[in-house]
C-alpha cells in the first residue's frame, strides 16, 4: 500500500488487522507508525515506509510472517485509528 495513500502521522497508533485471503484473521494489534525499527522495542510490531515507498508492517528483529502465518503479498491489511 503506497504510504501516500493516507495521511499517516509518525508516532500515531493504528489498529491493524491482517487476514488470510479466505478471511481468517491472522493478526490484530494497535501498531505505531514509526520512522525506523529502533523506534520500538524488540519483538514489537511497527508500521513504516519501506525502501520502495510502501507502507509496511513488521516485527522488530523477528518475522511477522512466520509468527502469524502470513504469506507475503497475499494478506489484506485494514487499519484505522483506535
Amino acid at each position: 500500500m503506497p504510504a501516500t495513500a493516507r495521511r499517516w502521522k509518525l508516532g500515531e497508533t493504528y489498529e491493524v488487522t491482517v487476514s488470510a485471503p479466505a478471511g481468517e484473521q491472522r493478526f490484530f494489534a494497535e501498531v505505531a507508525f514509526v520512522r525506523t525499527f529502533e523506534d520500538v522495542p524488540r519483538g514489537v510490531p511497527l508500521l513504516y515506509v519501506n525502501s520502495v515507498g510502501n507502507l509496511a508492517l513488521a516485527l522488530n528483529q523477528a518475522s511477522l510472517a512466520e509468527r502469524f502465518r502470513i504469506d507475503s503479498g497475499l494478506a489484506r491489511i485494514s487499519h484505522q485509528r483506535p
